[in-house]
């Protein structure tokens, strides 16, 4: 399912009410929505994601910010580095054995767009944000980190769909 949201309502509908996780998707590589079982949220990466501190500890905040009332398990922002290879090496996957719930992917080449994918890279939203943005160079890093892999797709897409559509206003309302 595909639907057009702005960031606020994009970042608010992911069914996590914790505003650490809003914050921390601005980021320009921490945008993995993470779900887990609380059994594994105290996994440490002990050295299997490069790049990322041997010991990682997020058990006790994922613990904090989780909601009980929404049943067990917590939802967590985490670092997609490595997820551009097959499969993906990052933090959900190995160090949570967890897929992701959604990645935000900031849209080549202008990167004023971003779009929500799934595990598969499968494009869940598009949106583009009304208020002020991250920093450009923070927007380029996020899609660098996934440059020509699966979840880069969609992001590419989405832009190209995007100058199409200014295009063809553009050659309609030329003609009136």
């Amino acid at each position: 399912m595909t639907g057009e949201l702005s960031l606020r309502q994009a970042l608010w509908t992911s069914r996590s009410s914790s505003l650490s996780l809003v914050l921390l998707l601005l980021l320009r590589n921490h945008c993995d929505a993470t779900t887990m079982s609380i059994a594994v949220a105290h996994n440490e990466n002990a050295g299997q994601v490069a790049g990322i501190a041997y010991g990682n500890p997020l058990g006790v905040g994922i613990q904090i910010a989780s909601l009980p009332e929404l049943g067990p398990g917590g939802t967590w922002s985490t670092c997609m580095q490595g997820c551009h290879v097959e499969p993906p090496r990052d933090v959900a996957h190995v160090q949570f054995r967890s897929r992701i719930a959604f990645k935000l992917v900031w849209c080549p080449p202008l990167f004023e767009s971003f779009v929500l994918v799934d595990d598969a890279g499968e494009r869940l939203a598009y949106g583009k944000p009304s208020s002020a943005l991250p920093a450009l160079y923070q927007r380029t890093q996020n899609y660098k980190a996934v440059q020509q892999s699966k979840y880069a797709v969609a992001a590419e897409a989405a832009e190209q769909e995007d100058a199409a559509a200014a295009a063809a206003a553009a050659a309609a309302a030329a003609k009136h």
